[in-house]
């Protein structure tokens, strides 16, 4: 048994999750976490043999898991993923868009290929997901939608990511429109920040030693920390949370000036 199932409370026992972006970083946190704590999960990634090997391995952790290998930009992708979710299990209960990439360029530098290519990634699959999924969460009156931001974008900036830091930034306009459109229908929308998460995208920035940051807790996230925000969001605790970002970066926009006390 792993730490994080250890930890795990079931709160979102018997719910089904599509989490996109799952078999690695983040994603992979999350769904472990939201597995451990009783959910079914879909894993999606845009690799068929990374998502086998991430089905096998929450399979391998008593987690009831399945997945397809899907291209989110690709116009059927997200529509693919929904129904497998739904014939693997029936009904989807809530929806995680994690997928993303962030390639640094600098405005001077990035081409119009490069911006696009990030809009979609990061943006466009969300709308994506949502539209996909819109009919079975409205149907059924019942649901969670969760979007991974950044505080890159919404809180603070970081020179060479202006695509990214655009559609996260973009990602709270459609999680707050959104709210209102689902909350008829007893589904909410809210979007999780994280902060800076131990992660190979983080690391192949050369950003991955504490050193590099100033965070009040004296560390770097985890994917299991987005892990136990996003299974709170999805549970029936937080039934009457909707159009919010809940921030998970252990203090690291909070400083008015870099360090902390001794």
């Amino acid at each position: 048994m792993t730490q994080t199932q250890q930890m795990a409370p079931q709160l979102v026992a018997g719910k089904v999750a599509v989490i996109t972006g799952s078999t690695r970083g983040i994603g992979r946190g999350i769904a472990e976490v939201m597995g451990s704590s009783g959910a079914k999960v879909i894993v999606t990634g845009r690799a068929r043999e990374a998502v086998a090997t991430t089905i096998s391995e929450l399979t391998a952790l008593g987690i009831e898991t399945g997945g397809v290998a899907a291209e989110l930009r690709d116009e059927g992708g997200p529509a693919r993923i929904i129904d497998a979710a739904v014939q693997k299990f029936g009904r989807i209960d809530v929806l995680v868009c994690n997928a993303g990439i962030y390639p640094e360029a600098t405005i001077r530098a990035m081409t119009r290929a490069q911006w696009s290519e990030v809009i979609d990634s990061n943006l466009t699959s969300v709308y994506g997901m949502v539209h996909a999924a819109a009919p079975f969460l409205q149907d059924q009156g019942s649901g969670r939608i969760i979007l991974i931001s950044s505080i890159t974008g919404t809180l603070v900036g970081y020179p060479g990511h202006t695509h990214y830091a655009a559609t996260k930034a973009a990602m709270g306009g459609f999680m707050r429109a959104a709210a209102l459109e689902f909350a008829p229908f007893n589904v909410t929308v809210n979007t999780v920040a994280p902060g800076s998460i131990e992660s190979p995208g983080l690391t192949a920035l050369g950003l991955g030693s504490l050193a590099d940051y100033a965070i009040p807790m004296r560390r770097l996230g985890t994917p299991a920390d987005i892990g136990w925000a996003v299974s709170f969001l999805a549970s029936d605790y937080a039934s009457f949370v909707t159009g919010h970002t809940f921030v998970v970066d252990g203090g690291q926009v909070v400083p008015e000036v870099l360090g902390t006390p001794a």
